[in-house]
This record gives structure tokens, C-alpha cells and sequence, in this order.
């Protein structure tokens, strides 16, 4: 026998099905539903349809959200890895930690008047075509985070529950993740006009770095800086989901009782204010605690294969050349980015889900 537990308007639910039922088509679909739904923002139900549409329709909000991150985000995030990769200036010493050739905004002119527009989307297509399946799986995966830690409960998790739950959204994408950040680095960093002063092997396109990649080092190469990439998302991702439940909840409270004037709050109230606002900030702590992270990243991301043991042999020649300073670098563009980037992911996840459910 199957357990399946889900919420219907605050209300939790509990089905049992059993083996033989779930070979029937219809209580194929029931399970979907029930299962794959799994959390309090999706109260409608899928039945009637075959249980692929069911799937597709659980695991679709989390791909428009990250559609929505990349499209919004990648400007900003091409000059935020830029200034993480600049080197520092030749009169560096340890007592006066470098600063950034360019702020910001220099850093953004100096690529629009290099490579015109199509730089600073360059390096979009990899995090362009793994945004759907990365953001899917994230969502998905802290929907199943949250049925474990609840194990039955009738009841709400707390947001310390829901920054532990984010946490586990971090190695759950890190398949696709890893990847897909090694080529985007690269293509980022990268210039015709040599504008950050870094020799780089000339990719054409993302296809060609991928192939580039595998020929000098295969499989490893292309997941090079996989640990870094988990160490930045475990601890970022926590404060992402743990900051947007928080927010959202308070938000959507107090609009329900001191705008609305409503006497109940709903939990399941769709309140675009409180998710706006919370993803918006959901956005900006993630980044305040992964950046140094972020930054240790991409240096050893844009290396040469090899050239690093590890995120720990980066951080130490970071250190010495150019102190800590430098792990803060692109915090601007970071934050800048931050918010109206994972506005939009969370607007895109919710406006459809509550589409796709609450209109069934």
C-alpha cells in the first residue's frame, strides 16, 4: 500500500493506494495529482488528465519561473562574473587590497561598447536550455523535502524547516548545475576585444566549449568546480527558500488583514504583493550568502583544467594576492540582479501554478 498524503484548502489529506490500483490509468492520474503536487500553494487537482499532462503540469511552474531568472538575470550576471574573474591591478600589494579596474556599470559600457548588445548575453544558451530542468527539479525537489520533514503532519513547516528543505534543493540540481555554470563562466569571461585583459580559448559557441571541454579532459572537465558550485547553493538556497517563506506568509498576512480587511487569513491566498516582494528579497539574501562562494567559483571555473586542486586552492591564492576583499567582488551587480531576476522566478512559478490549478 501506497500512503500518499496532500493538502486541500489547509487541509491535509490521506489516500491509501495500493499496487493493483495504481495500475489503472485513472488511479494513475490520482496519484500525480496527489503525490507529485504535494504542498500547500497547489490545492486544485489534475483529474482527467493522462498522468504525463499531470507530471508536465507539476513540474511546468518551476520551469517558466527559471525561464523568467535567466531572461531577466543574465545581463547583470555576465558583469557580476567579469568582476569576479578581472585581475587585479599590477600594483597590488598586501597591505592595499585591489579594487576593480571598473565598477558596475563601467564594467557594463565597456562590454556594450566591445560587443554591442549580443555580449551581454553571451554564454545564455546553457543556463537558457538548463533553467527549465535545474528550476523544475529545485521546486520539485523542495516540495519532496517538505512532505519528509512533515511526515504526516497536519500542519505548516516553520521557516527553519523551510531553510533546511531549501537546502537540500542545492544538491538535488547540482547534475545539471555544475555543468552548465563551467560553460557559462567561460563564455562570460571571455571577450573579442580582450576587454578584461585574460587570454581565454576563442568558444564560437556554447556547443563549441562543451565540445572543447570533453576534448581536453572529458566528463571531469565539463564538471569541473562541481563541489564548489554545491558548497555555494546548499548554504545560498537556505536562505533563498527560508527568506521567501518567511516574507511571504508575513506579507500576504498583512495584506489579507490591514489592506483587505479580511476577518481569516488563507493561507492559500495568491497575493502578487508577497510574492514580488518576498522573492525579490529571497533573491538578495541568497546572494549575500553565496557570493563569496560564487566568487571562489568562477575563479575555478574559468581556469584551466587542472591548473586548481580544488575550491580550497583557490581560496588561499586568493588570500595572498589579492585578499579578502576580493570574495565580496561583483556584490554590486549580484544584488543589482538579485532582485528582479527571482521577482520574476517566483511570479512565474506561483501565476502558474495558480493557473494551472486553481483554475481546474
Amino acid at each position: 500500500m501506497f500512503t500518499v498524503e496532500f493538502y486541500t484548502n489547509c487541509s491535509r489529506q490521506t489516500a491509501q493506494l495500493s499496487s493493483a490500483q495504481l495500475s489503472k490509468s485513472d488511479s494513475w492520474r490520482e496519484f500525480c495529482s496527489k503525490f507529485l503536487v504535494g504542498t500547500e500553494f497547489t490545492t486544485g487537482n489534475v483529474a482527467g488528465y493522462d498522468s504525463l499532462s499531470a507530471a508536465l503540469m507539476v513540474i511546468t511552474p518551476g520551469a517558466v519561473g527559471g525561464t523568467c531568472n535567466v531572461l531577466v538575470g543574465q545581463p547583470i550576471d555576465m558583469v557580476k562574473v567579469r568582476m569576479q574573474t578581472m585581475p587585479p591591478p599590477p600594483s597590488y600589494s598586501i597591505w592595499r587590497p585591489s579594487v576593480p579596474k571598473m565598477g558596475t556599470f563601467g564594467t557594463l559600457r565597456s562590454v556594450l561598447a566591445s560587443d554591442g548588445i549580443a555580449g551581454i548575453y553571451r554564454g545564455v544558451g546553457p543556463p537558457l536550455v538548463a533553467a527549465a530542468p535545474i528550476f523544475a527539479i529545485t521546486f520539485a525537489s523542495f516540495d519532496l523535502a517538505k512532505n519528509a520533514i512533515l511526515q504526516g503532519q497536519d500542519r505548516f513547516l516553520t521557516p527553519l524547516e523551510s531553510t533546511f528543505a531549501g537546502g537540500f534543493t542545492g544538491l538535488a540540481m547540482l547534475i545539471i548545475r555544475a555543468p552548465t555554470e563551467r560553460v557559462k563562466c567561460l563564455m562570460q569571461v571571455q571577450s573579442t576585444s580582450s576587454a578584461t585583459g585574460i587570454e581565454r580559448t576563442f568558444y564560437k559557441s556554447s556547443m563549441d566549449c562543451v565540445r572543447k571541454l570533453y576534448r581536453e579532459g572529458g566528463m571531469r572537465n565539463l564538471y569541473y568546480g562541481s563541489l564548489a558550485t554545491a558548497i555555494r547553493d546548499v548554504p545560498g538556497n537556505m536562505a533563498y527558500f527560508g527568506t521567501y517563506e518567511l516574507l511571504r506568509r508575513k506579507i500576504s498576512t498583512w495584506e489579507q488583514i490591514y489592506y483587505r480587511k479580511w476577518d481569516t487569513v488563507d493561507e492559500n491566498y495568491f497575493s502578487i504583493t508577497a510574492t514580488m516582494l518576498a522573492g525579490g528579497f529571497a533573491g538578495v539574501a541568497n546572494w549575500i550568502v553565496a557570493l563569496p562562494f560564487d566568487t571562489l567559483k568562477s575563479r575555478l571555473q574559468t581556469s584551466r583544467f587542472g591548473q586548481y586542486t580544488g575550491i580550497g586552492h583557490v581560496y588561499r591564492e586568493l588570500m595572498i594576492r589579492e585578499g579578502p576583499k576580493a570574495l565580496f567582488r561583483g556584490l554590486a551587480p549580484a544584488l543589482i540582479r538579485a532582485f528582479p531576476a527571482n521577482t520574476a522566478t517566483f511570479l512565474g512559478v506561483e501565476a502558474t501554478r495558480h493557473f494551472l490549478f486553481q483554475t481546474q
